[in-house]
């Protein structure tokens, strides 16, 4: 009688463990992609997360993105970063718009917890407090760059695992990044009153030699390009420095000048001086401020959070970018050496 109360009581542990799991409904992440700042090894960046979940999910619950690789290298120790919700970002592309903020009970909150190696604890972020979350709507996240918060030492592809639970449903996806040595490039020219037009081409310097004041705008070039695989797709974005304020060439001697690429979408270097650039592609969709007959560029920003979109694929096919680069003195233009660098970032679509 003792071994079948026993034996009894071992199935309805068996029961009760079996129900308490299958309550959790498992699902995925439907749509998503994750926005760096700066895709180069060891620097800070801010990060927009976009992601939409395919059932609702309840208030209270908790997002992870564990970083599957090179432990101890993206959290150098345990602190709180500032995340917010936002309802936009430079590379909505097609399908993968963000459509709402991230919803919250009460504020966001997210720390990022370094991995152990002895313990195999691989470094994460994790976000608190999310509010309701209904399916099919695609919501985003700003996470703000933070000093104790670094892209790894080491180049290549990086799987970062996103979760999302809320103690009932679990959604689950994979996105993966890549990591390059050098995501800059760096642009050179010199203007002067008169003189000839000297140009060296190389992929990461590259110089307009001599720009006349009031003459004709000076062109320049170099190539992106992108290898894939198992993803839906992929973009390309750019962001300038400038001056801080507004990005183009920067004559930061005294007496300072600025030949301005923001102001508008596109500049017409036919009519006006400025500094901009286009994108041609065998493939993909180049977009339409970068796409240009002769004389206009497509203007770019100032920072990280004004970055502009320049192209997207939206299959796993890729081909080589060759991007074109414009640039023309004013009448008025300060003699000197003018510097700006461009920041290129590319991303998978999941």
């Amino acid at each position: 009688m003792r071994m079948f109360k026993l034996f009894g009581f071992f199935l309805l542990s068996i029961f009760l463990c079996l129900t308490l799991l299958f309550n959790i409904q498992a699902s995925n992440l439907e749509r998503a992609y994750l926005l760096l700042g700066r895709m180069q090894t060891d620097v800070q960046t801010d990060m927009t997360l976009m992601f939409s979940v395919d059932s609702d999910f309840m208030p209270g619950g908790e997002l992870t993105l564990t970083f599957l690789s090179d432990i101890g290298q993206w959290c150098s120790e345990e602190s709180s970063m500032d995340v917010t919700g936002v309802d936009s970002s430079s590379v909505d592309i097609g399908s993968w718009i963000i459509e709402e903020e991230l919803p919250t009970t009460s504020s966001l909150e997210a720390t990022c917890i370094p991995g152990d190696v002895e313990e195999e604890v691989y470094d994460r972020i994790v976000v608190e407090n999310i509010g309701a979350l209904d399916s099919n709507v695609s919501y985003g996240l700003f996470f703000e760059e933070n000093t104790n918060f670094t892209t790894s030492s080491s180049s290549g592809d990086k799987r970062i695992l996103v979760e999302l639970e809320d103690g009932e449903n679990i959604a689950i996806s994979q996105i993966y990044i890549n990591l390059i040595d050098s995501d800059g490039v760096s642009l050179v020219a010199f203007v002067s009153d008169s003189g000839t037009i000297t140009c060296n081409i190389s992929e990461t310097n590259i110089s307009f030699g001599i720009l006349p004041r009031d003459g004709s705008y000076i062109t320049q070039g170099h190539t992106l390009s992108t290898e894939s695989s198992l993803v839906d797709g992929y973009y390309w974005a750019v962001y300038g420095q400038g001056d801080g304020v507004e990005a183009g060439l920067w004559k930061s001697t005294l007496p300072t000048s600025l030949i301005p690429s923001t102001g508008s979408s596109t500049i017409d270097l036919s009519q006006n001086y400025g500094f901009g650039l286009n994108v041609t592609s065998s493939s993909g969709t180049v977009i339409d401020d970068f796409d240009n007959d002769f004389g206009v560029f497509g203007a770019i920003n100032s920072g990280s959070t004004n970055s502009r979109l320049i192209f997207y694929e939206e299959t796993e096919a890729f081909s080589n970018l060759d991007v074109t680069l414009g640039a023309k003195a004013g009448s008025a233009t300060e003699v000197g050496e003018y510097v700006e660098t461009l920041t290129y970032f590319c991303g998978g679509l999941y």
